[in-house]
């Protein structure tokens, strides 16, 4: 099966199309072993306390869950650098470029919303920064901010945000723009069989 590329891109080697979907599943494992509920915010410090000392390998299930996210944010970011720089976002291929930065913010908001789950004061902190900046933007930037935290400090109700954000909400978005982007890459004969 020829490849179809767009007129005047440039070919690199796809070696960088696949790693970010193999880092997403690294992400989903470590996930799916861990309990998916709620909890209030004074026990949710002691759960990550207990699931790193006390759960068999937790420590080892939290740090694939770590080093994935970092390396997911990298491949993406990587993988989109090498669809700018060949030049493979040109016309037919539009809305495919767009889907993939759709699910590089995706992944970006991931990592933020992930971020704040242990509970901690570094968490906490930078929560506080990443929310801040998010309320600095002219016009809406109150209401982000409240959106975002679920009041105006940083408490139970954002942690609930974010944890619903990160294992509910983001999963259903990042599985269908991944199933978008991998339709208009079949469609488009971007590569051979996914």
């Amino acid at each position: 099966m020829a490849l179809n590329h767009p007129k005047g891109a440039r070919r690199a080697p796809r070696d960088l199309d696949v790693p970010p979907i193999f880092s997403a599943e690294l992400e989903r494992v470590p996930r799916d072993a861990l309990p998916r509920r709620g909890m209030p915010p004074d026990a949710a410090y002691q759960s990550v306390v207990n699931i790193s000392t006390n759960v068999a390998f937790g420590w080892w299930i939290r740090s694939i869950h770590k080093w994935a996210a970092t390396g997911m944010v990298i491949l993406v970011f990587v993988h989109m650098l090498r669809v700018f720089f060949t030049t493979a976002y040109k016309r037919p291929r539009e809305l495919n470029w767009l889907s993939g930065v759709v699910l590089l913010g995706v992944t970006m908001a991931f990592g933020f919303t992930g971020y704040l789950l242990p509970w901690d004061q570094k968490a906490y902190w930078a929560t506080r920064v990443g929310t801040d900046i998010a309320g600095s933007t002219p016009f809406i930037g109150h209401f982000l901010l409240v959106s975002l935290r679920g009041g105006e400090n940083i408490t139970g109700a954002t942690l609930g945000r974010f944890f619903t954000l990160h294992v509910l909400v983001l999963p259903v978005v990042i599985a269908v723009f991944l199933g978008a982007h991998f339709f208009m890459i079949r469609r488009h004969g971007i590569s051979g069989k996914l």
